[in-house]
């Protein structure tokens, strides 16, 4: 089981965003994701395209990925289904 929940470095449009990815079972963090405004052309969209990011790079070193805690947010619940 993954545990995901971005943070930013401001609660009003932040700039930087930050995604770890930790597995529950070990509590270690196993994928890390930072991404800026100016990346992603809006701080709405850090989050979703941190996850997108941090589950490709996880698929790529051949975890498999069965289950997902998050915060309740639709855009990452779009992701994960």
């Amino acid at each position: 089981m993954l545990y995901i929940d971005c943070r930013f470095d401001s609660s009003h449009s932040g700039y930087h965003g930050t995604l770890p990815v930790i597995n529950v079972d070990d509590d270690r963090v196993i994928e890390m994701v930072t991404l800026t405004r100016k990346e992603v052309d809006s701080s709405w969209k850090i989050e979703t395209m941190a996850l997108e990011q941090a589950l490709t790079t996880l698929k790529q070193k051949g975890l498999t990925i069965e289950e997902v805690v998050h915060d309740d947010n639709a855009s990452v619940d779009a992701i994960l289904t």
